[in-house]
């Protein structure tokens, strides 16, 4: 079986099916991921198959603007600036790789060109959400920024602001382009864009049950599979220098504003300076170094990049920015999180980290070293945090989600009359 995987975002994104096009090469399949070039070498250091879709110049000019991590401008700047030109290059990449009968397609469930191409095509289709903001609900109502959520707040209130959301912003600026490549390809026009963009075929869940369970207003052809914990390719040890550091002290705390932040200079100023306060050693997490500061005490180490898997079991904390799988990680390690939310997906998973008791969070706003201090020390010192993430670590140590998510393509194949 060729199997086309087609992931959209930062390293976050591109993560989960990676590890899961790992696992399916070792089942004996053909996998090819179709990807921005700023991903190529990530790619074939996993020994898969790599097509460019988008170039690394369009991802670093992508993520260049603050507006990207502005929570108000977030959704639609990401969509005007990439969403036509990346949704053509991906059908027609499809349409060039596919194998009609043998094909099966695996995408993000932003990935608008496999969509199209299921439909079009007539190609088996597996999207994969890895975060439940994604699905709109109700009931357990997602927390995006600015928006009333909680058992407390109308129903109809909730679904005006999906409305508002759904339609009035993303499926606004979404719509117009989308249904004129479609029209050019002889299909129908969408009506409801985020309804659309899942697969009617099949929907990978990339988080747990206990996570967000399912709620009776998603779709039904949603499996959950648990978190996708894929950080890496064959790093079983961290760098010399950095198990040197460890060895040196008490267990740091780790700061993280996400892979694809270029605009972090008072998050890390912040940190060092809550650091110095608590007097407590550090590790800061950033592939962009201009926006660390300067002079750093001896006691903070800093580094592009590390396997959080290697990194977090030793650590007392993380501080991140709320990306889905930083907090699996900090999950699995067993270890507190606080989390400043900017925008997309970020604030509806603090809430949820804070709903289990496993951190806290701060907005951007109030993110001042005192406060950052503060909210440290408690966190790191209230026990039935300590206890619940020891708790939710032991929960995850039964989960596979690459198994589960062979099982849905097994499913999926069978139903397409092929075999996985």
């Amino acid at each position: 079986m060729r199997c086309i995987l087609i992931p959209v975002g930062s390293h976050g994104d591109v993560h989960p099916l990676l590890g899961l096009g790992v696992h399916l090469q070792e089942e004996g399949h053909e996998v090819i991921v179709c990807t921005c070039g700023y991903f190529r070498e990530l790619v074939e250091k996993c020994g898969l198959r790599f097509e460019e879709v988008g170039t690394a110049e369009d991802y670093l000019d992508l993520i260049a603007s603050p507006d990207l991590w502005n929570p108000l401008k977030s959704y639609t700047y990401m969509f005007r600036k990439t969403g036509k030109a990346l949704m053509q290059t991906q059908f027609e990449t499809i349409s060039r790789l596919h194998e009609p009968g043998k094909t099966l397609l695996i995408s993000s469930y932003l990935a608008m060109g496999a969509r199209i191409a299921q439909e079009k095509l007539g190609l088996p289709l597996i999207s994969v959400i890895y975060q439940p903001a994604a699905l709109w609900s109700i009931h357990d109502t997602p927390r995006y920024f600015g928006m009333l959520t909680g058992p407390s707040v109308p129903k109809f209130l909730k679904r005006l602001q999906g409305w508002l959301l759904l339609d009035g912003l993303i499926g606004a600026v979404i719509a117009p382009p989308l249904n004129r490549y479609r029209k050019s390809l002889g299909l129908a026009p969408v009506r409801k864009v985020d309804q659309w963009l899942l697969s009617n075929s099949f929907v990978l869940a990339a988080f747990p049950k206990w996570f967000a369970p399912a709620q009776p207003d998603w779709p039904r052809h949603i499996l959950h599979i648990g978190f996708p914990m894929w950080d890496g390719m064959g790093e079983k040890n961290l760098p010399p220098e950095v198990e040197d550091f460890l060895a040196q002290g008490e267990a740091p705390l780790v700061f993280t504003p996400g892979t694809a932040n270029m605009h972090a200079v008072r998050f890390f100023e912040s940190a060092r300076d809550a650091c110095v306060m608590l007097g407590k050693r550090a590790v800061f997490l950033t592939r962009f170094p201009q926006q660390l500061p300067e002079n750093l005490p001896a006691s903070i180490l800093c580094h592009s990049y590390l396997p959080l898997s290697l990194l977090l079991p030793r650590a007392t904390a993380l501080v991140h920015h709320g990306g889905i799988g930083t907090a699996s990680q900090a999950f699995r390690a067993g270890i507190p999180q606080l989390i400043m939310p900017m925008s997309f997906d970020q604030h509806d998973n603090a809430e949820r980290v804070r709903r289990l008791g496993a951190g806290a969070f701060l907005s951007p706003g109030r993110f001042t070293a005192p406060r950052l201090a503060g909210l440290l020390r408690r966190i790191c010192q209230d026990l039935k945090i300590r206890q619940n993430c020891r708790e939710i670590s032991l929960a995850m140590q039964g989960e596979n989600a690459f198994t589960c998510a062979r099982r849905a393509l097994e499913m999926l194949g069978e139903n397409a009359g092929a075999v996985l």
